[in-house]
C-alpha cells in the first residue's frame, strides 16, 4: 500500500509540475482499470495532451465507482468544453449545481462556460451567487480575477476602479496588458545562477525574442481551458531549459481566459503521445468555438 501511495503521489507531482512524459510513463507502468484514481489521472493527462477521446474513456471508467460519479461528471464536463460541446457541458454542470457539495465548482465552471459564450451578464449573475468574501484565500483570489474580468467585459469601469487588485498579478494583467509587467514576471522562471537548473528557462534566454515566437504561435492555436485561464502547450524549434533533468523544447503559455493576453510561460515536458493536431490545429473545432452555439 505504501508503494502504491508513493507512485500515485509521484504521478500527481509530475502532472502539477508539467512533466507529462514522466507522468505517462508511471501511469503506463501502474495502470489498473479498477483503480479510480489512476483512471482520473489518466483522463486528466489525456485532456492536457489533447487526446480528448481517450480522456472521455478514462473519465467514463470513473462513473462505475460508487460515490465517485459526480466527480467523474465534473471532469467529463471539462472535456466537453474542450471539444466545443457547450450544450452537453452546460447540462452536466447545471445538474451538478443541484448537489450542495458540488455547487461551488460546478458554478465556477459554468461561469467560465458563459465567458466562452460571451454571455457576460449570465456569467456575472452566477458569480454573484458565490460568497467569495468569506471563502479561502485561493478561492477569494479566483473570485477577484473573475470579477475583474467580467466587470471589464461589461464595461463597468466605475465598479472596476473600486477593486483592490494590485496584489493579484492575473487581475493586473486583465486590466493592464503591459509587456513590462509580463517580462518582469516571466523572469521569475529564468535561472539566473546556473544554466542547468531544472524547471526554469536557460539563464541566457532572450525573453523578448521568445515572446515574439510565442505570440506568433498561439495566434492560430486553440487553447486548453483551465479555471481562470487558457493554456497553450507546444514545442519550439530549440531547447529552452530543463524539465526533470532533461533538455526540453516544450513550453506552456498561460493567457487570460478567451484571450491571447499572456499571463506567464514556463518549460514543460510533453510525452510522445501529445496530439497537437487534435485540438490546436483543428479548424473545425476553431470555427465551432467561434460560433459559440449552445
Amino acid at each position: 500500500m505504501h508503494q502504491k501511495l508513493e507512485y500515485v503521489s509521484q504521478i500527481n507531482d509530475y502532472l502539477v509540475n508539467g512533466n507529462y512524459l514522466k507522468a505517462r510513463k508511471l501511469l503506463k507502468e501502474n495502470y489498473k482499470r479498477n483503480s479510480y484514481i489512476l483512471n482520473q489521472y489518466y483522463g486528466l493527462l489525456e485532456n492536457i495532451e489533447n487526446n480528448f477521446c481517450r480522456s472521455k474513456e478514462y473519465f467514463n471508467n470513473c462513473l462505475v465507482f460508487r460515490k465517485k460519479e459526480l466527480s467523474a461528471l465534473l471532469s467529463l464536463s471539462k472535456v466537453h468544453i474542450q471539444l466545443g460541446n457547450y450544450g452537453v457541458a452546460k447540462e452536466i454542470l447545471t445538474n451538478l449545481q443541484k448537489k450542495e457539495s458540488y455547487y461551488y465548482q460546478a458554478t465556477i465552471d459554468l461561469i467560465y462556460l458563459y465567458i466562452l459564450l460571451n454571455d457576460y451578464e449570465q456569467a456575472y449573475y452566477w458569480y454573484q451567487t458565490i460568497d467569495f468574501e468569506n471563502a479561502s484565500a485561493r478561492i477569494y483570489k479566483h473570485g477577484q480575477i473573475i470579477k475583474t474580468y467580467l466587470l471589464k467585459a461589461l464595461g463597468e469601469n466605475e465598479m472596476l476602479s473600486k477593486i483592490d487588485y494590485v496584489s493579484n498579478y492575473t487581475a493586473v494583467r486583465i486590466i493592464n496588458n503591459s509587456d513590462e509587467d509580463l517580462i518582469r514576471h516571466v523572469r521569475k522562471h529564468i535561472n539566473l545562477e546556473n544554466e542547468y537548473a531544472d524547471d526554469k528557462f536557460f539563464s541566457n534566454i532572450d525573453i523578448n525574442k521568445l515572446l515574439k515566437v510565442v505570440n506568433k504561435e498561439i495566434a492560430t492555436l486553440n487553447p486548453n481551458h483551465f479555471e481562470v485561464s487558457d493554456i497553450y502547450r507546444f514545442s519550439l524549434d530549440e531547447p529552452i531549459g530543463y524539465k526533470g533533468n532533461q533538455l526540453t523544447n516544450d513550453i506552456a503559455v498561460v493567457t487570460v481566459l478567451d484571450t491571447k493576453c499572456i499571463i506567464t510561460m514556463y518549460p514543460i515536458k510533453l510525452s510522445n503521445e501529445f496530439d497537437i493536431d487534435s485540438n490546436a490545429k483543428n479548424e473545425k473545432l476553431r470555427l465551432k468555438r467561434q460560433n459559440k452555439l449552445l
